[in-house]
């Protein structure tokens, strides 16, 4: 589903640019971006470079929530990511762009989340396949209820966003897409602990 190199994380039809010279290799090569998104808080020279240079190129610039940005693109994006511009492709080839949105609880599955993602996606041939992130025991996300899961939806269907919720299989047993994992590093690490006796 998502492959990272060289700080960039790409998902279906979009792409997160994340760390400064990724950010900023984009901003020198024109790359059409669609935002920029930076940790709330103070910001240093480099920084706040690059967030003058998105603003005379009237790309918007977002503070938000270090987690936020820790969700999008893992803990390696320096306090910035950008997104690229992906409506082009859909103008271009009149295909339907498919966006992923793993929907994490409290992080990213308030109204004002859905709203903001439905005012990015405005205008755009496009679908949202909203995934509820499964508990992984240790990871600190929190799968976000079905009553968030059906507001969020809820408010981009109003909003004009074709959405639907990816179906999770699984859960009941601890099987789901990362639960295995965390339970196997679990496992793991009690028989290290065993074996180190």
């Amino acid at each position: 589903m998502e492959k990272q190199s060289q700080g960039k994380m790409s998902a279906p039809g979009e792409e997160l640019i994340a760390g400064r010279n990724a950010v900023a290799e984009a901003l020198r090569s024109g790359r059409a971006l669609d935002s920029v998104l930076v940790t709330r808080g103070e910001h240093n020279g480099t920084l706040n470079g690059l967030i003058s240079q998105c603003r005379r190129r009237g790309v918007p610039v977002k503070e938000v929530d270090p987690r936020r940005l820790d969700a999008l693109c893992g803990p390696h994006h320096q306090g910035i990511a950008a997104v690229a511009a992906c409506r082009e492709y859909g103008d271009v080839t009149g295909r339907r762009v498919s966006y992923e949105y793993a929907l994490i609880g409290e992080v990213n599955d308030s109204d004002g989340c859905a709203e903001e993602l439905a005012g990015r996606l405005r205008g755009s041939l496009c679908h949202v396949n909203v995934i509820p992130a499964n508990e992984v025991e240790g990871s600190g996300m929190r799968r976000s209820t079905r009553e968030r899961q059906r507001a969020f939806c809820s408010i981009l269907s109003k909003r004009g966003i074709n959405v639907t919720v990816r179906r999770t299989l699984g859960a009941d047993i601890l099987a789901s897409c990362g639960q295995l994992r965390g339970r196997d590093r679990e496992e793991t690490s009690t028989a290290e602990r065993g074996i180190q006796r």
